[in-house]
């Protein structure tokens, strides 16, 4: 977490990458930043991590997706953060794609511990809806305003547009420089005029899941810098 700034606990799929991209620029250069756990295990317990986190933000924000109740891995990590939220007295928002609402393959839990509106995640106007719901949620759990303009449906398009060249770009550039067969991007960045990207890479050879984790800056549709290192044997989200 930022020094000075309020957090929000996001508790999602990593899978989710449009999803995540957009809180991102919703948040841009705000006195509120989202936390995705995701990208935040390096040199500490996961489980001492997250709880932490979550005592250390204002409130838990909850994004479920197929890519959440299909993957046994994600769908505990998200009953877990919720589970911890409630323990703590934590407010709590949840959003469920409608899809996954109909099949009620949603983890029962939430329907035990808050309220929840429905979204299509494939659906981009939905998900500025969402992300903005996101936004104004939080400033609002804040007690303080925002000092900036809520994007609007033409920023967010150009900005999804921007981000989906980028996250190109970012693939193409770390395959040209490791010839392994798996890829995730696990979080998209808006950061004063440049798009930070984070994944991992790993080889179906390998047992280690995140063999290597890499990160890469775009200014433009040019990488200024990248970076790699050791992966983990885990992965959050």
């Amino acid at each position: 977490m930022t020094e000075n700034k309020r957090c929000i606990f996001l508790s999602h799929s990593s899978k989710d990458s449009k999803l995540i991209g957009l809180t991102q620029l919703v948040f841009a250069n705000r006195e509120i930043e989202p936390y995705f756990a995701g990208t935040r295990m390096e040199g500490k317990n996961p489980v001492d991590k997250i709880v932490q986190a979550i005592t250390d933000s204002i409130g838990l924000f909850a994004l479920i997706t197929p890519n959440v109740v299909n993957d046994t891995h994600t769908r505990d990590w998200v009953v877990f953060e919720v589970g911890v939220a409630r323990a703590k007295g934590s407010t709590i928002f949840c959003w469920i794609d409608r899809k996954v609402a109909e099949q009620k393959s949603y983890p029962k839990l939430l329907k035990n511990i808050t309220d929840y509106d429905k979204f299509d995640c494939e659906n981009d106007e939905e998900c500025f809806r969402v992300v903005n719901s996101i936004r104004n949620n939080a400033f609002k759990l804040a007690g303080i305003s925002d000092r900036k303009n809520e994007p609007t449906r033409q920023q967010l398009e150009n900005g999804l547009v921007q981000m989906n060249e980028a996250q190109e770009i970012a693939k193409k550039f770390i395959m040209d420089k490791k010839k392994f067969d798996k890829m995730e991007i696990t979080s998209v960045e808006p950061n004063s005029g440049l798009w930070i990207i984070k994944g991992t890479i790993s080889s179906s050879s390998k047992r280690s899941y995140g063999s290597e984790l890499w990160t890469v800056k775009i200014r433009g549709k040019e990488v200024i810098e990248y970076s790699f290192k050791p992966g983990i044997a885990f992965a959050i989200g």
